[in-house]
This record gives structure tokens, C-alpha cells and sequence, in this order.
């Protein structure tokens, strides 16, 4: 087994009003594909949460001082940051291939940097819709397995990548299971080969598996319960947050890998399509000291694990085009 390594990290941070004024657009965009934000839904939860919170932010004497926001925050800026990329994207001549992904978003937890159910199947197909947004980003002819429909033998995202054809075979897992974490993996690799990718990657989301409550804690919780107002943690600067994250990320798939007996790996990948390895990806929110007081930040990272021999220098360009577009950066 081969190291990994670590690709770009990224920090954002938001602006009320850019949130409502994205959310009013991206509406725009669903109606334009006859879909409607379902009265009830989490999707609607979340976006008029967006909305109570620039009016919280233009008139600060409304806040609840005893309102543990967290999660809501958190889910909040994980919706921003699917909405960015279909933003961006609204014009691209793939765009049609989402729409039944868009479809789910009304039936999920879509945020992709909070836990969801391990019965939210919805949320893991927004797993795949975040990989093709960003696939959009620097490919073409991108194809999206239909969430509905799909038989599970093709990987969920094709794309056409400098005339080749890579296939991402997503993944959520939601325990750390040694046996799970490869079973999956197994699947991965036999739905690019069965595909018609040249080569690809399996990649796996580890938000279910994250202890997210260690990056901005309730401090006080046992006087929070009691009526006191919620104190929370929150780290000096970004790198000592994103220190923790590749440090619990590491964990992670240490403790996923160390499951594993060394001779199941020693053939997996042969005479395979798939990149003999695999991505894992984890995204979360954190508490950061600033001069007027602690703000939330998001913070990810895409790690690649290589299986017998590392990938070619072509290989990490894409990987590295694939971070760059989940963080919004120029590829």
C-alpha cells in the first residue's frame, strides 16, 4: 500500500444577501425544468432558513440568543455550494443530464458537508450530482446514471476528459466497516469496467463517518440545557482547522484500510479500467476566531489513495481539476 496525497484544501465564506440572491436563481432554474420547491420539504427548510438568517444578520436586536444554529448554518452553506456550481453551469450543453437529480433534491438532505440518514438514498445521489457539476467544469458529453432508474452497473458520472472517457463511481459510506468500505470499492471498479469509460475512480464520501460536532462544539451544553446562552468552540485560524481535518480524515481511512487483509488488494486491479485506487472526499464547517467574533467556515479536501502503484502524472492533473472545481477555483 502506497501513501496519498493531499490535494488543495479551500476555505469559504459567505455573504448573506449573495445566499438569497443565488437562491432566487437557482428557483429560476428549477421552474425552468417544471420542478417546484415541494411546501415542507428540507430543501424548502433550508432555503427560507437562508433567508431568516439575512434578516437575523440585517437586524441583529431578532436573534434568539439561546438558538443553537449550527446545523442549521452548516446545512445552509452546504446547499451554496451546490447552487454556485448549477449557477454556473446553467448554460452548459450537459445541463439536461441533472435534471433528475435536481428532481431529488426536494426528497433529500442535499448538503453534502452534514450527516444524512442512512435511508436518505436521495442525498447520496446528490453525492453524484455534485461530482458532474464539478466534471462540468473542465469535460464534456457528461452523462449522469438516471437516479430513478438506475441498475447499479454503470458508474454515475461519464464524462469525456481530453478524449478519454472517465467514469466516477460514487460512493457514501455510512460506517466505517472494513468489509463495507471494500465491498463497495469492488463495485466501483466492476461499474467502470462494465461502462463505457476507458479509465475512472471510485470515490467515496466520508460526511456519515465524520464527527462534525468536533469542529464547532457546544461548550457548555449542560447550561445550554438549563437555559443558559450556547458558547461554542472555534479554532484560531484556518490552518489549525483543516490541520484536525486531514488528521481525523487520515484516521478514517486508516481504520477503514486496517480491516482489510494485505492479499485482498493484490489483484483487485488487475487488468482493470479503473485507477488502481480510490478518492475519498470530506467537506465540513468550522468554527473560526475572527477580530468581530467566531464565524463558520467551510473547509474540504480531496485525498487520493493509490492501490499498488501511484497514478500518472495525466491521472493527478484530472484529480487535481476535479478538487479545483469543488472549490470553485480556475481550473
Amino acid at each position: 500500500m502506497n501513501g496519498f496525497e493531499y490535494i488543495t484544501p479551500k476555505e469559504e465564506r459567505y455573504s448573506f444577501a449573495d445566499a438569497v440572491k443565488r437562491l432566487h436563481q437557482f428557483e429560476e432554474i428549477l421552474q425552468s425544468h417544471d420542478i417546484e420547491i415541494q411546501s415542507g420539504s428540507v430543501l424548502e427548510e433550508l432555503c427560507l432558513n437562508t433567508i431568516d438568517f439575512l434578516e437575523q444578520h440585517r437586524h441583529p436586536e431578532t436573534i434568539d440568543p439561546q438558538r443553537d444554529f449550527r446545523r442549521e448554518f452548516a446545512e445552509v452553506i452546504g446547499l451554496q455550494e451546490i447552487v454556485r456550481k448549477l449557477l454556473r453551469h446553467r448554460n452548459h450543453p450537459d445541463f439536461s443530464q441533472l435534471v433528475e437529480h435536481l428532481r431529488l433534491l426536494n426528497e433529500c438532505f442535499p448538503a453534502q458537508n452534514t450527516p444524512s440518514p442512512v435511508t436518505d438514498e436521495g442525498s447520496n445521489k446528490t453525492f453524484e450530482l455534485l461530482i458532474g457539476l464539478c466534471c462540468m467544469d473542465f469535460g464534456r458529453n457528461i452523462t449522469l446514471d438516471n437516479p430513478i432508474a438506475s441498475t447499479g452497473k454503470n458508474p454515475d458520472v461519464l464524462v469525456e476528459i481530453n478524449g478519454q472517457t472517465w467514469g466516477f463511481a460514487c460512493k457514501v459510506l455510512h460506517s466505517p466497516n472494513s468489509q463495507t468500505f471494500f465491498n463497495n470499492l469492488q463495485k466501483g471498479i466492476e461499474q467502470i469496467e462494465n461502462s463505457p469509460a476507458t479509465t475512472g475512480i471510485v470515490v467515496f464520501n466520508l460526511k456519515n463517518i465524520l464527527n462534525h460536532d468536533d469542529y464547532w462544539r457546544l461548550t457548555n451544553k449542560d447550561q445550554f440545557l438549563k437555559g443558559q446562552e450556547p458558547l461554542f468552540s472555534a479554532f484560531h485560524n484556518r490552518d489549525e482547522a483543516f490541520a484536525k481535518l486531514q488528521a481525523d480524515g487520515e484516521m478514517i481511512r486508516q481504520n477503514v484500510l486496517g480491516g482489510i487483509a494485505p492479499e485482498y488488494w493484490n489483484h483487485l486491479f488487475d487488468d482493470k479500467k479503473a485507477i488502481p485506487g480510490f478518492l475519498h472526499f470530506v467537506q465540513m464547517c468550522a468554527g473560526l476566531r475572527h477580530d468581530v467574533g467566531v464565524h463558520p467556515s467551510l473547509f474540504g479536501y480531496f485525498s487520493m489513495t493509490p492501490i499498488g502503484k501511484n497514478p500518472t502524472l495525466y491521472q493527478m492533473s484530472v484529480l487535481r481539476a476535479l478538487d479545483r472545481a469543488m472549490h470553485n477555483q480556475p481550473i
